[in-house]
């Protein structure tokens, strides 16, 4: 059996409608003061009609309804940023569809540099994919002083696809992306990886194709002509890769 060294991080366009925030609807009420009691009721509505019982710990600084609303639907997005997003379709040019699934959304913290930013998120990023074998990857966007990523996975452990169309509503692209590499050593591809890489299956049958993983702390040479971007490496390292220079990230945390 022949075996191949791939590696891909693909920025393309990508035709996908995703719903980055909820629209949740205000319980209503012309109270909007009274007893602990009556607020601690409305909180209850509140995370009841927002549907908040899966995410814990939720803090409610407000002392009448109004309030108590407000901080429901902020604990409400941050929920759902945080939660996977259903297994949809994207359309890539000159592949066809794959499998795409929203992993989880960050922004950045007041004051918070790219560089911080990607260090931050980045052991998140990599331990999906240590855990699953697949790479993961996200466009990071800006908007005035602050940052975003959207993580997505295309279920491939070679093969990542990175879109300005992946981001958060309101954001633009910053001008590099990150993504993790997936599982090393030999593998079978997924149906992902053989839609990437079909070229090099051509006339054979994929069930007896052995691919080779990259290297965890490496760019790939796909990587590269990529575009600038951000490696999510082992043991919380973090490389950035911009006009042929490669160079490691080191934020204290």
């Amino acid at each position: 059996m022949r075996s191949l060294i791939v590696s891909k991080t693909i920025s393309a366009g990508v035709i996908l409608a995703m719903a980055m925030h909820a629209n949740a609807e205000i319980p209503q009420s012309n109270q909007t003061t009274g007893s602990a009691e009556n607020v601690t009721q409305y909180i209850e509505q509140a995370k009841s009609e927002l549907n908040e019982t899966d995410c814990a710990n939720i803090q409610f600084s407000g002392n009448n309804y109004t309030a108590a609303i407000t901080d429901a639907q902020e604990a409400h997005r941050r929920c759902q940023l945080n939660t996977p997003g259903p297994v949809t379709k994207v359309s890539i040019a000159g592949v066809g569809l794959v499998d795409y699934q929203r992993l989880f959304t960050v922004e950045s913290e007041p004051g918070e540099s790219m560089d911080a930013f990607a260090v931050r998120i980045g052991p998140r990023i990599k331990a999906y994919s240590e855990q699953s074998g697949f790479e993961a990857c996200g466009v990071i966007a800006q908007k005035d002083d602050k940052y975003s990523v959207v993580v997505g996975t295309n279920f491939g452990y070679v093969v990542c696809v990175n879109s300005g169309n992946l981001v958060v509503e309101g954001f633009k692209h910053a001008g590099a992306t990150i993504h993790s590499h997936g599982k090393d050593g030999k593998f079978r591809p997924s149906k992902t990886d053989l839609a990437f890489m079909g070229q090099h299956f051509s006339g054979r049958n994929p069930n007896l194709t052995v691919v080779h993983g990259q290297k965890a702390n490496e760019f790939s040479q796909e990587d590269h002509k990529s575009g600038a971007g951000y490696l999510a490496g082992s043991d919380g390292k973090l490389f950035h890769q911009a006009n042929g220079r490669t160079r490691q990230v080191d934020i204290e945390r």
